[in-house]
């Protein structure tokens, strides 16, 4: 396994965090920047934390779509862009992981990618 950089990027392109990463049997785990992420978006992955942490259920699933709503995506250090899924950040160790939902070319029109991840369009 080797390290990448990752940034993960908002709907407008904008980056939204730094991370080091490795890829194993399609997760890739590793450490972000959190002084590169919002603080609304901290504040999120921290109550999420906590909803983990505390075994708040409901609290969980209610995070899980916001952190959903947020598409993000994957900008890898070689150029290539994906949707990520399962985002899971905890502020408490700066650890984070996630998997592709699935690989994007570079200009992708983000409309119709986000239409065809919603189950709106079929392939």
């Amino acid at each position: 396994m080797s390290v990448r950089n990752v940034q993960l990027i908002d709907s407008h392109r904008a980056t939204s965090a730094l991370a080091r990463i490795e890829e194993s049997g399609g997760l890739y785990a590793g450490a972000i920047d959190l002084n590169t992420l919002s603080p609304e978006i901290v504040g999120l992955f921290r109550e999420f934390e906590d909803a983990v942490n505390n075994q708040l259920f409901g609290d969980v699933d209610r995070l899980q779509d916001a952190i959903e709503a947020l598409a993000l995506h994957a900008r890898f250090d070689d150029g290539s862009e994906a949707a990520v899924a399962g985002l899971q950040i905890f502020p408490s160790t700066g650890e984070f992981s996630f998997r592709l939902a699935s690989a994007l070319p570079a200009s992708a029109d983000w409309n119709v990618t986000a239409a065809y991840l919603k189950g709106e369009l079929r392939p």
